[in-house]
């Protein structure tokens, strides 16, 4: 069970989520050094609200946190969800199985970002305490890797 989960978490969602902008047609300009602090800083606050809402076991929480479309990658190739009824169904079943499956604070960090901050890549370390349906605990330290697409918000008037 152990692996497994290791291995599931190493492979967690591939998300493509929103990380905000403005709309005002400045993604087409290389971003200055301030400009990819305040995105990585965007991305890191999108995982730690994915991370809370999971470990509140809040869906709609969770939901907000990613964009229409979520691929899901588990431990083998038989676990992967490709739209969002089928990753719904995966958090269903860990939820299922696992009374408790509570995310820590996110640490050594790792975020790449295409020159127009549209898309990000993440890999992160986390603790994460575990309880089994029959009660068995564990305490893990799983190392993550999510990729992000950014969402442009435009502004009505």
């Amino acid at each position: 069970m152990k692996i497994k989960l290791i291995i599931l978490a190493l492979l967690f969602p591939l998300f493509l989520t929103s990380c905000g902008g403005d709309g005002s047609g400045g993604e087409h300009d290389l971003l200055t050094d301030e400009q990819r602090k305040k995105e990585v800083e965007m991305i890191t606050d999108v995982i730690k609200a994915y991370n809370k809402a999971n470990n509140d076991r809040n869906w709609a929480g969770m939901v907000q946190t990613l964009d229409k479309e979520v691929t899901f990658f588990g431990s083998d190739k038989g676990e992967m969800s490709k739209d969002m009824a089928a990753f719904k169904e995966t958090i269903k079943n860990q939820w299922e199985n696992y009374t408790v499956m509570e995310y820590g604070e996110i640490q050594d960090i790792y975020v790449e970002l295409d020159d127009y901050a549209t898309l990000a890549n993440i890999i992160f370390g986390v603790p994460l305490k575990v309880v089994s349906k029959e009660g068995v605990s564990e305490d893990l330290f799983v190392i993550i890797q999510r990729t992000l697409k950014k969402i442009l918000l435009i502004k009505n008037g």
